[in-house]
């Protein structure tokens, strides 16, 4: 917005200097200046809603896509919880199947000595 704002000033000190070094009189110079004051401030107008209203709809966008993050990582959460819930059982067998093992072999182990 600055940079746009920059733009038309610049735009509009440059316009000024030539005018006022034209050969036209000093009336013709102020409304030359006025109108040419008038078409900056229009441009700068319209540039500014222009702007606003893109940011406006960006900060739209960015709010959806934050609702649409949110609502992943919630069912990531919920998947990742699942397959949590999963690896524990499954250790839990795993367990029990390694104790057993252990018990059998010790089992072997001493009647084989």
């Amino acid at each position: 917005m600055k940079k746009c704002l920059g733009f038309v000033a610049a735009a509009a000190a440059g316009y000024a200097v030539g005018v006022l070094f034209a050969p036209k009189s000093g009336e013709e110079t102020r409304k030359d200046l006025k109108k040419q004051s008038e078409k900056a401030k229009d441009i700068y107008e319209k540039s500014s809603k222009e702007i606003k209203k893109g940011a406006g709809e960006i900060k739209k966008e960015l709010g959806q896509f934050a609702n649409e993050v949110k609502e992943t990582a919630g069912t990531v959460g919920k998947e990742a919880k699942v397959v949590g819930n999963h690896a524990k059982r499954h250790l839990g067998k795993v367990s029990k199947t390694a104790k057993s093992t252990a018990k059998d072999v010790k089992k072997t182990v001493k009647s084989n000595s």
